[in-house]
């Protein structure tokens, strides 16, 4: 296949962002049907049924109708030509292949201009900007949380303020919902600490599920759809969290995703374990 530089307005990056985004993920629920064969089992269904199903899930999720059916159909068409031998590993590109413009990172990791109408598509979740109803939402789950999911609660307005422009990657700090079947079930966000100075193309991440959404593996894909792109949209070079060094599960996570364990750090007066991974390490985990 050819490949051509393109050099597209950032509206239209964001367009083609998502025939990407939405590609993978009729992608990868193609790949998870044909996972689930075996001997004995029926085959897993064509593309004509599989057309007939991406009809009925656009018209059962706005967001997918909201993008092309032409990209997303053909995401069907090449999905049993393409030789991998485990279709749930092809990387984003393979549907996709723009290259974008570099992006400038300058004083630390603030992209200039920033990039707008972040929507990252997964197999099962997608993250996207939160709404407004959310926003509220994410405040009382702020003031309620137990003691080491957070470092400190900020000021409301403020807080309020900053998850209004989710979506939106500027001046390091980024927000998006964790949208599982339409419905929120956390947030995930990079977040520039106040008092330490971050070096250039590295991110702070932080990430939080509702209790009921625990365990279940959201976490683990949430955190790895992030960690893609941001290495492969935002520049990143070092993507680095803190947490509370006795909430085990959020540790598992960091683990099970392929971070490593970067030693402990201490801020607003408590230690936390810093677990980190770079650009070199996630492209060859």
């Amino acid at each position: 296949m050819s490949r051509y530089r393109l050099h597209p307005t950032p509206a239209q990056q964001a367009v083609l962002r998502d025939h990407c985004g939405h590609a993978r993920y009729i992608w990868n629920l193609a790949a998870e049907q044909h996972s689930h064969w075996h001997p004995g089992r029926r085959n897993a269904p064509g593309y004509l049924e599989q057309s007939r199903q991406l009809t009925a899930a656009r018209a059962e999720n706005p967001w997918l109708a909201a993008g092309s059916q032409t990209v997303q159909q053909q995401a069907l068409r090449d999905f049993p030509t393409v030789p991998w031998p485990n279709p749930l590993t092809v990387p984003q590109e393979a549907h996709c292949q723009v290259i974008f413009g570099t992006v400038d990172l300058q004083d630390g990791q603030d992209a200039t201009p920033g990039i707008r109408d972040v929507r990252i598509c997964g197999s099962q979740l997608v993250l996207r900007a939160l709404r407004p109803r959310e926003i509220d939402e994410a405040w009382q789950a702020m003031v309620t949380a137990a003691p080491g999911v957070i470092a400190e609660v900020p000021d409301e307005a403020s807080f309020k303020a900053r998850l209004q422009r989710s979506g939106h990657l500027e001046h390091g700090w980024l927000d998006l919902a964790i949208d599982l079947d339409g419905v929120s079930i956390g947030r995930i966000q990079t977040f520039v600490p106040p008092g330490r100075p971050l070096s250039p193309g590295t991110f702070d991440v932080g990430i939080d599920l509702r209790d009921d959404a625990r365990g279940r593996g959201y976490g683990r894909e949430a955190l790895a759809l992030f960690t893609d792109w941001l290495f492969e949209r935002a520049g990143a070079e070092v993507i680095e969290a803190s947490t509370d060094p006795a909430n085990v599960a959020m540790r598992t996570v960091f683990q099970r995703v392929g971070w490593q364990l970067a030693g402990s750090l201490t801020e607003f007066g408590r230690e936390w374990v810093m677990y980190r991974t770079t650009r070199l390490e996630w492209e060859t985990r």
